[in-house]
C-alpha cells in the first residue's frame, strides 16, 4: 500500500460523526484542524469527509505546511534514498534534481509554491 494512501485511511479512521438537529450529518477528523464536511445522509457525509480531507493534505504537503502524524505515519519527513542508489543531487536555476545516469527528477523549490502575503 502506498503511504499516502495509508495516511487517509488511517485518518479517516479516525473521523467522529454526529446527527446534527436539522437531521443531517458532520463529520471531522480531531487531528486534522479544519477537515469538515456536512451532507444528508452518513454515507456521503463520509465521501465528503474523505475529498476534504485529499484536498487539505495535498494543498498542505505543496505549500509545505506541516501536517500531523496519523498513527506512526509522518508525511513531514524529507524522503531518503535507499543506501545502494545511484542517485545524487544536483541544482539547477530554480530546482534542485535527483539523478542518474538515466533519470532526473526535479523538485521544485519552495518559492515556485509560496502565496504571498496581503498586508
Amino acid at each position: 500500500m502506498y503511504i499516502l494512501t495509508e495516511y487517509l485511511d488511517q485518518a479517516m479512521a479516525q473521523a467522529v460523526y454526529e446527527k446534527l438537529d436539522d437531521g443531517k450529518y458532520g463529520g471531522r477528523i480531531p487531528t486534522c484542524p479544519g477537515v469538515v464536511a456536512f451532507a444528508a445522509s452518513l454515507g456521503e457525509c463520509s465521501e465528503d469527509l474523505r475529498s476534504t480531507l485529499e484536498d487539505w493534505v495535498l494543498l498542505g504537503m505543496k505549500l509545505a505546511h506541516p501536517l500531523p502524524a496519523v498513527c506512526g505515519i509522518d508525511l513531514n519527513r524529507e524522503p531518503r534514498l535507499h543506501p545502494g542508489s545511484r542517485f545524487r543531487r544536483s541544482s539547477g536555476r530554480n530546482q534542485t534534481f535527483l539523478q542518474n545516469t538515466n533519470h532526473r527528477l526535479g523538485i521544485p523549490s519552495n518559492t515556485e509554491y509560496s502565496v504571498k502575503r496581503c498586508g
